[in-house]
């Protein structure tokens, strides 16, 4: 048995290396506004080298564009979209949990009305930094065709004062789609404890 595993366990490194290996950039980078990648393209929350990190929820988005403008803004609307999806997985989530064992709960809202009743718009946030690569795919390298394009990553940050307010909106419009009293004061419930788990405080 013993024997298996460490067989098992070689296999697998094997591949996990053979997959590494194979790995090919089908472009090159010929300009960046840094010459080296920041560590917050990795993690959002090392742009702040305040100390007060705590206070804020850090998020990133991504985007490609042949124009560098273009590029830098659509990565910023990117990071918010993310930040929005975040809160509005978290509430349907929730929010089906709730649900469970509760026919009557179950009867008052259908699961048509929960995937069209999230709404959130994102408002407070403060782009931190911006990093962005001018990459020049080729076919020489595997690329489908000859490109060059910019390639952004952008880090916003959001006051967790103002990021609960966000949630607080959305969880608000999402409970009056709720008709029945039960279940509506059961989502709420639910819904409060989940919000301070997911801001942080």
């Amino acid at each position: 048995m013993k024997k298996n595993i460490i067989a098992y366990s070689c296999l697998l490194s094997i591949a996990v290396l053979a997959a590494c290996s194979s790995f090919k950039r089908d472009y090159e980078v010929i300009d960046a506004s840094a010459k080296k990648r920041p560590e917050w393209v990795a993690d959002a929350s090392k742009i702040n080298t305040h100390g007060d990190a705590f206070k804020y929820r850090y998020f990133s988005g991504e985007n490609e564009n042949a124009s560098k403008r273009l590029c830098e803004t659509g990565a910023r609307a990117d990071a918010d979209k993310k930040l929005a999806a975040e809160i509005v997985q978290m509430i349907k989530n929730t929010y089906a949990e709730s649900l469970q064992n509760d026919e009557d709960a179950i009867s008052s809202y259908s699961e048509e009305a929960l995937g069209k009743s999230v709404k959130v718009t994102v408002s407070g946030s403060q782009l931190m930094g911006i990093y962005w690569e001018k990459r020049a795919y080729t076919v020489d390298l595997g690329a489908e065709k000859d490109r060059k394009v910019y390639f952004c990553h952008a880090v916003s940050q959001i006051e967790k004062t103002k990021l609960e307010r966000v949630v607080d909106a959305s969880i608000n419009n999402f409970v009056k789609g709720i008709t029945g009293s039960r279940a509506k004061d059961k989502a709420l419930e639910a819904l409060k404890a989940a919000e301070k788990e997911f801001i942080g405080n």
